[in-house]
Formats: C-alpha cells, structure tokens, sequence
C-alpha cells in the first residue's frame, strides 16, 4: 500500500520497457482486495510477509487462495526465519567477545517455514519450497544444513496442485 514502492517500481519497468505490460493497484490486504474471484494465474509476494503481523498473513493466504484461478500459482519470497537468528546470535557472541557487533535488519513479521506452511496447508494450497541463498548458492545444496544457512525461503504455491 506504499505509494512511494509503486512510484519506484513504475520506474523500474519503465526502464526495462515493460510499462505497457504492467499494471498497479495500490491496496491494503487487511480490506480485502478489489478483484473478483478468480482473476490470476500468478501472484507474486516477494519480500512482504516479512513485514506484515501473523493476522495479515491469514487474510493474505486467504486472498491468494480467493484471487487464484485453478491451476494458478503464487511465488512467496522471503528472508529464512533460522538464518536471520543465527546471524543475530552470530552478532551477539561478537560483541559479548570483544569483536563489533553485526547489525542485522529486523522484520517484525518473520515467520518459520513450518509455521508458514501449515497456513498453506489449511487453505489447501498445494505448495513446493525452495531453499534460496544468491550470494552463497552452495550453501543451499548442503542437505543437512540447508535449512539453517539458507538466506532465503521460496515456496510456489498452487490453488489445486502438488505438494513436497
């Protein structure tokens, strides 16, 4: 509902030539959306839930599920729950040390992904999640420790589909 990211990203897509592809709506999600059933085949969330309480994040899962058409899908993109508070300890013990601490930025609206995925789960929303990390892409790859030094979750979420 920011203003000031829309007005960024219409310059952004101006940029790259895509401003006659796109359009934007500004909205809040805690009113509900003004779009009828139904009426996408893509959805995308990339660094929101993050910033939104737990109650925003059930009225937005409920919105996806109401805005997707069958088959559509939804990309849900944000920062790792784990990782960020082992960063946050990792700071801690630097300064409890001696060394300078690490500031890390804090998002009130973390959430883990088992948290997060019951929410999918209980609107029937099948999903895939990927474990993302762009600035250390093998630590992603790391079987048993991908969950914990992933920077990043990623689910693709699908009103009827499939599930990992």
């Amino acid at each position: 509902y920011s203003q000031a990211s829309i007005d960024m990203a219409r310059r952004l897509i101006k940029q790259f030539g895509m401003d006659s592809m796109v359009t934007f709506a500004r909205c809040d999600i805690s009113e509900g959306l003004p779009y009828p059933p139904d009426s996408f085949d893509k959805i995308v969330c990339a660094d929101f839930i993050e910033h939104i309480n737990d109650d925003q994040k059930n009225k937005l899962l409920d919105e996806v599920h109401r805005l997707l058409k069958p088959g559509g899908r939804a990309v849900i993109f944000t920062p790792n729950l784990l990782r960020e508070r082992l960063g946050a300890f990792k700071g801690l013990m630097r300064g409890v040390f001696g060394g300078a601490a690490c500031e890390t930025r804090l998002h009130f609206g973390l959430t883990s992904r088992f948290s997060f995925e019951r929410k999918l789960r209980k609107r029937g929303l099948g999903y895939k999640r990927v474990f993302l990390d762009a600035q250390r892409p093998y630590l992603p790859k790391i079987p048993v420790l991908k969950e914990a030094l992933s920077l990043n979750l990623l689910w693709v979420v699908e009103k009827k589909g499939y599930n990992d």
